[in-house]
């Protein structure tokens, strides 16, 4: 086991990924953000007339919980709303921070 793994000497911080600028529309699903508040805030936008695309984003976890999201809108709304697919890749780095200065 490494020095960095020591828990006397280090403490491991997960950092928050990057993600361009949010939009109204766009909806990050975490494992922690409740579904029914997910599915509330869908049905918000769909039922705006400006509103011309809704973009759902998730990552590891929780994209399970995004796929579910997306199967429950199709379902309620039918062949009035298009549903598309894009996958990507992203690079996400932690850290260790050392528990004193030297």
């Amino acid at each position: 086991e490494g020095v960095m793994h020591n828990k006397d000497l280090y403490r491991f911080v997960k950092r928050v990924p990057q993600h361009p600028a949010v939009k109204k529309t766009d909806i990050y699903v975490t494992r922690a953000t409740k579904f029914p508040l997910l599915l509330k805030r869908v049905h918000k936008l769909i039922g705006d007339a400006n509103v011309k695309e809704v973009c759902i984003y998730a990552m590891g976890a929780a994209m399970s919980r995004a796929v579910a999201l997306v199967l429950t809108v199709q379902d309620k709304y039918g062949p009035t709303i298009n549903v598309g697919t894009t996958t990507a890749t992203v690079t996400l780095v932690d850290m260790y921070e050392p528990l004193k200065d030297d």
